[in-house]
């Protein structure tokens, strides 16, 4: 068998790929995935170690990738013909039986589910070559391999078949909300929740140093950091005061971050100031957790409830210094309203349901804690700083 041919495979080709996502972005929304980041490992000139590869990516692109493809609410086997869906369903239990037998330790003293897949694999080698595989020359899985290289030939047809049908289905909606559903799983489950302390990360290096940046663990650091902040001023919830910013992460992960992520989501997905949206973690996750940085951006707009024994005079300019609730953080803030009447104050103390503000300026969730002093920033730096909003009145 070619090289060639070999490397065009769907299981290692991040093109093949790339294609099939794009097909069911097309078929549904512009923003989905079915792949997420597939990253192949190539073949090699043993044709036994290419194998062994094939496996493992195999596993990758089914389950590794979001788990959306091997969800039969969305991949509904049963509209295709019955050899087909058999083909299939076997194709995914193959998958999982292949990687376990290479990656894991199975044996027959363990039981009859570790017994039932070394006979399993057994009997596939025995099928497709007439040995088993502990006596194959090198030279002799070159027919496995394309054998299996052909398999993924029919399950990418398969594949492009399906998405087509969801592309006219009667149920579009219910499958797009099924995706979507299916992302947040995947992003909230314990293997990988690192793709958000990840683009934090990557957040963090940004403003890093030369040193900073060649340290691992002081990057990891800051970004449970970040995890830990949010916590703190998260309302009725003093967690995490002085604990270790690696268990604020995983404490914060475990217990709000699906329904964090969920509805920021939905707010992402309705932003029209954002050019074209992504669930991928470079689009979803990495606005995510800018978010988590900076609750507050530039000329953001937000209710914030004004009471009269919040008025004071700083410098000499009346402003409320008070707290808003944003991105499920309290930020202390000061609103402005040096330029306001008393009779302008009053009707805003009066608004029951809040005034809507102007944000003058970000505020990143690691000074929070110094908001509260912000009597005397406001004094030595004007306006222009964190923690500032205007009332938008008229």
């Amino acid at each position: 068998m070619k090289q060639e041919d070999i490397r065009n495979s769907l299981l290692f080709s991040k093109k093949k790929a790339g294609e099939l996502n794009e097909k069911f972005r097309q078929a549904t929304e512009k923003y989905l995935f079915i792949f997420c980041n597939y990253n192949p490992k190539l073949p090699s000139k043993s044709f036994g170690d290419t194998f062994n590869k094939a496996v493992g990516n195999r596993y990758k692109l089914l389950f590794d990738c979001g788990k959306i493809i091997s969800d039969g609410r969305i991949f509904d086997q049963n509209t295709l013909s019955q050899d087909d869906g058999r083909f299939w369903e076997n194709y995914k239990q193959e998958t999982q039986i292949f990687r376990s037998d290479n990656s894991h330790n199975n044996s027959p003293e363990n039981g009859y589910i570790q017994k039932q897949r070394i006979d399993d694999v057994y009997k596939w080698f025995k099928e497709k070559s007439g040995k088993p595989r502990e006596e194959l020359e090198d030279s002799e899985f070159e027919s496995i391999v394309e054998n299996i290289v052909d398999s993924a030939k029919r399950f990418e047809t398969l594949t492009y078949s399906m998405i087509g049908n969801i592309a006219g289905s009667a149920d579009k909606q219910k499958i797009i909300d099924l995706c979507k559903d299916q992302i947040l799983r995947f992003y909230s489950s314990n293997i990988y929740r690192e793709i958000t302390k990840g683009q934090m990360m990557l957040l963090l290096k940004e403003d890093e140093d030369e040193t900073q940046k060649n340290d691992e663990r002081y990057t990891e650091r800051k970004a449970n950091e970040v995890f830990q902040h949010h916590l703190k001023h998260r309302k009725n919830h003093a967690y995490c005061q002085g604990n270790n910013p690696k268990k604020s992460f995983d404490y914060y992960m475990e217990n709000y971050f699906q329904k964090d992520l969920k509805n920021f989501m939905s707010s992402y997905l309705n932003d029209t100031s954002i050019g074209e949206h992504s669930l991928l973690p470079d689009g979803l996750i990495q606005e995510f957790v800018y978010r988590m940085k900076y609750p507050v951006l530039k000329d953001t707009k937000t209710v914030i409830k004004l009471d009269k024994n919040s008025l004071t005079k700083i410098n000499g300019k009346k402003c409320f210094v008070t707290a808003a609730d944003i991105q499920n953080v309290m930020v202390p803030v000061i609103v402005n309203v040096s330029r306001c009447s008393d009779s302008q104050i009053n009707s805003l103390i009066n608004m029951t349901d809040g005034v809507e503000c102007t944000a003058k300026n970000k505020i990143s969730i690691t000074n929070v804690d110094e908001l509260s002093n912000l009597g005397n920033k406001f004094s030595r730096d004007g306006l222009q700083l964190h923690g500032i909003f205007h009332p938008n009145i008229t």
